[in-house]
C-alpha cells in the first residue's frame, strides 16, 4: 500500500488497528437509518473511503457515485461519512496525538468530494453575450464592500440545514479574497466543498466560490474563482429542510397512479421523495402521501399530507418527487422537524468542537 507521505507510513500499524471499528462503526450506522441497505455494498465503500484516507489510492468520482447510490436508497446515509470520521478522530486521538492536523485536512478533501452540490450557473445572455460584459469583476466588488466597511452573508447546507451567518473581508489578493467568519459556517462549506455567497447591494448575482485555504483556530477562509449563480434553491427556502432520522417508505397516490418511495427531504412547507417509479403525474397534480414518522423511539405516528407536485427530476437513477404542503401540517410533525433542525445543528457543533 503505498501512503500519502512519511505521517501516513509511520502510522500503518494504527490504522490497521482501526480499521475493523471504523467498518463496524458505519455498518452500525446504517443498520440505525434502513434495515434494507446491502450491508456487503456498505461495506465496500466504508472500506474505500478508509482506504481513501490512509493512502493515496482515491477515485473521487467512484467514491462520490457509490456515495449518491446508497443516499438515494437510505437518504439518512448522508450522515455516515461524518459520523464513521468523527469516531475514527476520537479513537485515533486516544492512541496518538501526532498528525491529527493532517487527518483532519485528509477527511476534509474526502468529504468534499463526496457532498460536492450541482448549482445552476447564471444562463446566457439572449444576444449570446458574455454576462460578464455587465457585471464589474468580483474583486472590485469585494474591495468596494471592504472599503465601506460592510460584510458578506454566506448561506450553505449542513445536512439539508441551511447554515447562514456574516463574513467580514480581511485581505484581498489578485485573485482570492480572506474572509472571517464563523466556524460552523467554514465546516458547512466545507461539507458542500464551496462557499456560497448571497447578492446584495453589490453583488447583483448569487456567488459561488472555491476554497483555497482555510484556518478553523482564526476562523478565516480564504475563496478564489468566483462565479456568478443565477439561481439558488436555499436562499429562496421558507422553510428549513432536514433528512429523516431513519430509512422511511412513502406512499403517493395521485388523481390515477400510485407509487411507493422513499423520503429523501421534509420541511414545514412540503416534501420530497425518491422512487425507482417512473410516474408521469401531472403538473400540479393533488398527491397524497402516506408514511410513518418516529417522533422518538417509543412515540412513532402514521403521517398523512395533502401535497401539490411542483416538479419531478431524474436523480442518480430514481425520480425525485418534490411537492408542497397544501393543509396546515400535524402537530407531531411540527415537533418531527424542529428536532431533526436541532438534531442537525448539534451534530454541527459537535463537530466543531472536535477541530479545536
Amino acid at each position: 500500500m503505498m501512503f500519502v507521505n512519511g505521517f501516513f507510513n509511520t502510522k500503518i500499524s494504527l490504522f490497521n488497528e482501526l480499521e475493523a471499528d471504523f467498518l463496524k462503526d458505519g455498518l452500525e450506522f446504517c443498520k440505525e437509518v434502513s434495515f434494507e441497505l446491502d450491508s456487503d455494498e456498505v461495506t465496500m465503500f466504508l472500506k474505500d473511503i478508509y482506504l481513501a484516507l490512509v493512502s493515496d489510492e482515491l477515485d473521487n468520482l467512484k467514491l462520490k457515485d457509490d456515495f449518491e447510490v446508497l443516499v438515494s436508497k437510505a437518504s439518512g446515509v448522508i450522515r455516515l461519512p461524518e459520523h464513521v470520521f468523527l469516531n475514527f478522530l476520537i479513537q485515533y486521538a486516544k492512541k496518538s496525538e501526532f498528525g491529527i492536523r493532517e487527518l483532519v485536512f485528509r477527511i476534509d478533501f474526502i468529504i468534499k468530494g463526496l457532498k460536492a452540490r450541482k448549482v445552476v450557473s447564471a444562463q446566457p445572455s439572449v444576444l449570446n453575450l458574455n454576462n460578464d460584459m455587465f457585471f464589474e469583476h468580483p474583486i472590485n466588488t469585494f474591495k468596494k464592500i471592504k472599503d465601506l466597511e460592510k460584510s458578506v452573508t454566506f448561506l450553505n447546507l449542513y445536512d439539508g440545514v441551511n447554515i447562514q451567518n456574516d463574513g467580514t473581508i480581511l485581505n484581498i489578493g489578485e485573485d482570492s479574497v480572506t474572509l472571517q467568519t464563523t466556524i460552523n459556517q467554514i465546516l458547512a462549506m466545507k461539507q458542500e466543498g464551496n462557499a456560497y455567497i448571497l447578492k446584495n447591494d453589490y453583488f447583483l448575482k448569487h456567488i459561488k466560490a472555491d476554497i483555497s485555504d482555510f484556518n478553523l483556530s482564526s476562523k478565516t477562509i480564504t475563496l478564489t474563482n468566483f462565479k456568478r449563480v443565477e439561481k439558488m434553491s436555499a436562499s429562496l427556502r421558507k422553510h428549513q429542510r432536514v433528512h429523516p432520522n431513519k430509512f422511511t417508505r412513502v406512499t403517493l397516490k395521485g388523481e390515477n397512479s400510485e407509487l411507493l418511495g422513499n423520503l429523501y427531504d421534509i420541511s414545514k412547507g412540503g416534501l420530497s421523495v425518491l422512487s425507482q417509479e417512473d410516474v408521469k403525474f401531472h403538473p400540479h397534480e393533488n398527491i397524497t402521501a402516506t408514511f410513518e414518522l418516529c417522533v422518538s423511539e417509543d412515540n412513532c405516528v402514521k403521517i398523512t399530507l395533502d401535497l401539490t407536485l411542483i416538479v419531478q427530476i431524474s436523480q442518480n437513477g430514481f425520480m425525485r418527487y418534490c411537492m408542497q404542503n397544501r393543509n396546515q401540517i400535524t402537530p407531531e410533525l411540527d415537533k418531527f422537524i424542529d428536532k431533526r433542525v436541532q438534531d442537525t445543528l448539534d451534530e454541527l457543533n459537535e463537530l466543531q468542537s472536535s477541530y479545536r
